[in-house]
């Protein structure tokens, strides 16, 4: 009895703890600035956003130009036999990207970064 008891109290505190998160929040006063680092591709809609890519990849649709599938991608692209700019030209060649991109650099660290 005691086993179940100790169990169900278990059960609902870890409910608890966890349905129902503290919201912290911070305040900024108006003098500050915040700024980021980060810069952010927005892909036209007739173009394969780098998440997409690096999913096809990961699936296998570039495998016809060399580049690995699935965790075979992902362990080529962290030991460098594999970078992300290799894959955009991969779809460039395979028609699934125009060829401006293999030039757009912004494009390139998004594709790195999906693969991160």
């Amino acid at each position: 009895m005691k086993r179940i008891l100790f169990v169900g109290l278990s059960a609902i505190t870890t409910f608890s703890l966890t349905a129902f998160p503290v919201l912290a929040q911070s305040q900024i006063s108006p003098s500050q600035e915040i700024s980021t680092t980060f810069t952010t591709y927005k892909a036209p809609a007739s173009e394969i956003s780098p998440n997409n890519l690096v999913f096809l990849a990961y699936r296998g649709a570039l495998g016809s130009k060399g580049i690995p599938s699935y965790v075979n991608l992902l362990q080529a692209f962290y030991t460098g036999e594999v970078t992300a700019a290799q894959i955009v030209k991969s779809a460039v060649e395979t028609n699934k990207l125009p060829v401006e991109m293999m030039s757009d650099e912004s494009y390139i660290s998004a594709v790195r970064t999906s693969l991160l």
